[in-house]
């Protein structure tokens, strides 16, 4: 097979299966998986991560190490630093300088070439551009870039990377600087939000926190520009794109914002109106309007608006309402996923020109490119990480502002040509493959899901034994270390590309997912390549997860979870909290239709209007099947779900909250989750969820 891992790392892979074979899982197995690929769930990855490129730019260049033998100095990979190598490009050693104009690129997990990196990225594709026989460029480019570096980082690694000699640098970064402004945010800044947001809201936080982040943005830029250009180190910086069109806004992200009690109502009432036009644009249009100019803080308004105007060729009014959707989350505090929000783009296009800075706008390039769409899966594998098209298209326009500046005379783009270099078709059905669990992770529709899972097997037949193995794993009660068909998956080698693989598809410990719409997505995929698991897999979940008389807990992970988006509060609650409307759950009903018992304890906490339930429906009926009454105290209810009503295998049950108005709440001992629970109030609590087969003695 062409991409083998090495036999070093087979023998690591080999071992850890050895041990996770026989049980042996704390104690011998971190060690070997740290050697394998960085762990983000583990604290020890978290630090080594965190600790970028700390060291002095004259004894290390990020992951490497400067060393000096015979009066000769050379960078090679630090030992001590094992556990982020799969954070940076797969290299040993940066090469010494040579007769070779030299670039360096220096970006994130899209300058990385994520899902498809190592056989095919970025610098690969700008390096093989820049040596095409029409180029007056005989190039190299010593790949700098790294997954989830920080701004810190970066600008860090922008002076050290100077001991390089480079003749320029290439900077495709941006996704990941909201942290460096949350890190700006101290206590009286804090205050300051919330008193903001009681005065005037939603809009005043927005523009607070964009003047702050204005100002931060014109700091990096000053810092890269004394690093580089000041040395005479010209500087390409390549603003990045998000998938506009199919990124959707999770649960956490549509939160609900603190209100006026009209203007919810109002909201919810447009919302209902909005998602149940159907093909009636006009209505949808309207509805999503109204939601829009009622709560300028949710992106659901704007999603569905984006989508009226996409329908109506209307790319531009839909275009600015999906980057509206897209740069909520910043201004709310929510959790989010990396992306580069129009404040970074409007102030880099404002602030670098003064600076020698060269900008390459992939909003505008993509734009001109596709004049007829918004950009979307075929350009991007998620959220920002870009196709191998996207990566093709973005380099062409790079190539040509380095040759441009190169010369001193104008390249037109059109005038460049994508190389010939392609990853081999496996590379890319595993990046399609790695695209569906991750999208799966981060909570998106169905329809994406399957799209890349059709992809990955329309790439590579091969694919198919890591597809079973994976629906396998995922669909077991047993810790995914414990199950064989993952330790075949790690002794195999084939999901390496994925974040390293290993760690990325392990569940995190005490939450694994179920992973319902992922492997339903796959198993359909795999159906069209006459491979049918549709009856095995019903067979393995009611087996490992089917309800019986001993009762199955609702609130563990498989059930309660389907991806790992979530509120960030500390502490943590010790019972689940939901600050929407509703709370999905999964159960496993068994072929014999038996009727079964629930048992639930909740509360809706400041909250209690007797005319008011809290309503259940299973596999989106649209009939309640039974209401519980509001509480502001915990109380227990009981229900049943008869047999005609139950599906064998997966069930979905959902709970829908009422809405209650409250005023915003006194806040005292101002923090970040004080703020968080005035802003975004909850709307019901679950601290126990059972389900069993029914026994006539249970009510």
């Amino acid at each position: 097979m062409e991409n083998r891992p090495s036999d070093d790392l087979k023998i690591i892979a080999a071992e850890l299966a050895r041990h996770i074979s026989a049980g042996n899982i704390s104690a011998a197995c971190e060690p070997l998986l740290a050697q394998l690929a960085g762990n983000k769930y583990d604290p020890a990855y978290e630090e080594a991560a965190d600790s970028g490129t700390k060291a002095a730019h004259n004894t290390a260049i990020g992951i490497w190490k400067k060393t000096v033998e015979d009066g000769k100095s050379f960078y090679s990979r630090d030992a001590a630093r094992q556990i982020e190598w799969a954070l940076w490009a797969n290299i040993n050693e940066l090469p010494a300088k040579s007769s070779k104009k030299r670039l360096v690129l220096l970006g994130e997990s899209v300058a990385r070439g994520y899902l498809y990196d190592p056989h095919y990225n970025v610098a690969r594709e700008l390096e093989a551009i820049l040596n095409e026989k029409s180029s007056p460029w005989n190039a190299e480019v010593v790949d700098l870039a790294k997954t989830s570096i920080s701004m810190k980082e970066l600008l860090e690694l922008a002076d050290a990377c100077t001991a390089l000699e480079p003749d320029m640098a290439v900077i495709f970064a941006g996704n990941n600087w909201d942290p460096a402004l949350a890190d700006t945010l101290n206590e009286e800044d804090v205050n300051t939000i919330l008193e903001i947001f009681r005065q005037d809201g939603f809009p005043g936080i927005k523009d607070f926190l964009s003047n702050r982040f204005r100002d931060l943005v014109t700091q990096c830029l000053e810092q890269l520009s004394a690093s580089l250009t000041v040395k005479g180190i010209p500087v390409v910086f390549v603003i990045p794109e998000f998938n506009l069109m199919d990124w959707k806004s999770d649960h956490i992200e549509q939160g609900l914002l603190w209100l006026p009690e009209e203007k919810m109502k109002e909201w919810l009432q447009a919302k209902d109106l909005a998602e149940q036009a159907g093909a009636d644009m006009e209505k949808l249009g309207t509805a999503a309007a109204r939601m829009v100019a009622l709560n300028p803080s949710n992106p659901l308004g704007y999603e569905l608006l984006g989508h009226y105007y996409a329908t109506g060729r209307q790319y531009a009014a839909a275009r600015d309402c999906f980057e509206s959707s897209r740069d909520t989350v910043l201004f709310t505090g929510g959790v989010t996923k990396p992306r580069c929000y129009k404040v970074i783009r409007e102030q880099i296009l404002a602030e670098a020109p003064r600076l020698g800075i060269k900008i390459i706008d992939l909003p505008a390039v993509f734009a001109s490119a596709f004049p007829d769409k918004i950009p979307d899966k075929s350009l991007f594998l998620d959220y920002c990480h870009l196709t191998v098209e996207g990566i093709k298209l973005a380099m062409r326009h790079t190539a040509a502002a380095i040759i441009g500046l190169a010369t001193g005379k104008p390249v037109d783009a059109e005038s460049i040509h994508a190389s010939a270099l392609y990853p081999d078709r496996h590379v890319q059905a595993v990046a399609h493959f790695g695209a569906a669990i991750h999208n799966a992770h981060n909570g998106q529709p169905q329809a994406i899901l399957q799209y890349h899972c059709n992809r990955s097997v329309g790439f590579s037949n091969r694919i198919k034994d890591t597809m079973l193995r994976f629906i396998d794993f995922s669909s077991r009660h047993a810790s995914t270390f414990f199950c064989k068909s993952f330790e075949e998956i790690i002794s195999d080698g084939e999901m390496r590309q994925y974040e390293g693989g290993l760690l990325s598809l392990v569940h995190p410990r005490g939450r694994k997912l179920m992973d319902v719409e992922l492997v339903d997505a796959i198993v359909k995929a795999l159906d069209t390549v006459h491979i049918q698991q549709a009856d095995i897999i019903d067979r393995l979940r009611i087996k490992e997860h089917g309800v019986g008389p001993e009762g199955v807990n609702l609130l563990d992970s498989f059930y309660s979870a389907s991806d790992y988006n979530e509120f960030l509060s500390v502490p943590k609650s010790a019972f689940l909290q939901y600050r929407t409307l509703t709370a999905p759950f999964h159960f496993v009903a068994g072929k014999d239709h038996e009727t079964l018992s629930f048992s639930i304890t909740c509360r809706t906490p400041e909250r209690e209007e007797k005319d008011q339930y809290i309503k259940i429906y299973l596999n989106d009926e649209g009939e309640c099947i039974t209401a519980l009454p509001m509480c502001n105290n915990w109380n227990t209810h009981h229900f049943m779900i008869t047999e005609r009503l139950l599906k064998a295998g997966v069930n979905r049950l959902v709970i829908k909250w009422p809405y209650t108005a409250a005023p915003l709440p006194e806040v005292s001992g101002v923090s970040r989750n004080a703020l968080l629970n005035a802003m975004y109030p909850v709307m019901g609590e679950i601290s126990s969820f059972f389900v069993k087969v029914c026994n006539n003695s249970v009510p």
